[in-house]
């Protein structure tokens, strides 16, 4: 030990407290009155003397490392738990940065997953933007063709009615015209029929045929003869007059009532 020296005595101090008294005199005074003679001379590093070791069979050095044994033993458990715990921390703040980063990779793969789908509703909006549009500018070009169909229609109609009313009028002229046709004929008809007979069969004169002369040409070559009778009633045997022949033949109905004739001969009115 810096106490003890190299031969095992007392360690000695440089300085000492030196206070010089009479021995049988009165206590010293204060320093501040004494004479500079006895003033407690005090060093400024000076310190009481140190009481001797106690003895001992073993060496200095060897009680030094046995103290130090000692004291190993009482501190190590202190480091151990001191390393422990700094090892806890540094695990502690591995797994708290493992799962800072853990999270922080989570969250970056989150908004990168946000901003894809932010990216993905925008393409969206904007196709069902266009599509509107489209369907905007369709619905505009269906009503512009329903407007151009209504009016084309509008003016089919307007057409087909003018060419129907004018169809119409000529049908209507025709049918008149047809009709009128039909009455000339008809009465044509009925003249020629008033004037001209040739079915067997008795005629009142006046009302089945008029009152006047009647010529026949003939049988017209067939060769069978034709027969004529003027009669006073419808009465086939009250004859006026009768013949029978094959060629020409005239009669005069004035007289007679009725008028029967028979064969292939035609009789024309003739005045």
């Amino acid at each position: 030990m810096s106490g003890a020296t190299s031969h095992g005595e007392p360690p000695r101090f440089h300085r000492r407290l030196a206070i010089t008294r009479s021995v049988d005199g009165p206590p010293p005074a204060s320093p501040l009155t004494l004479p500079e003679a006895e003033v407690i001379k005090i060093s400024e590093n000076a310190l009481p003397p140190a009481a001797p070791p106690a003895p001992s069979d073993r060496p200095a050095s060897r009680v030094v490392q046995s103290g130090d044994q000692q004291k190993s033993k009482h501190t190590w458990p202190k480091r151990v738990g001191f390393v422990g715990a700094v090892v806890l921390a540094l695990l502690a703040g591995a797994a708290i940065g493992a799962a800072a980063h853990s999270q922080t990779n989570a969250l970056n793969t989150a908004n990168r997953k946000v901003a894809a789908a932010d990216r993905s509703l925008a393409s969206a909006r904007g196709q069902v933007t266009s599509l509107q549009g489209q369907v905007e500018t369709l619905e505009g070009q269906a009503s512009s063709l329903q407007t151009q169909a209504s009016n084309a229609t509008s003016i089919a109609n307007a057409k087909a009615a003018a060419t129907y009313a004018a169809r119409n009028a000529t049908l209507k002229q025709q049918a008149s015209n047809l009709k009128q046709q039909q009455a000339s004929i008809a009465a044509e008809e009925g003249t020629l029929q008033a004037h001209q007979i040739s079915e067997d069969g008795v005629y009142v004169v006046g009302q089945d045929v008029k009152s006047g002369t009647w010529h026949t040409p003939g049988d017209g070559g067939s060769g069978d003869q034709c027969y004529y009778a003027t009669l006073g009633s419808t009465d086939t045997s009250n004859i006026l007059d009768n013949n029978n022949f094959d060629g020409p033949e005239t009669v005069d109905l004035s007289g007679a009532y009725a008028f029967q004739i028979s064969g292939p001969c035609t009789w024309y009115l003739t005045g």
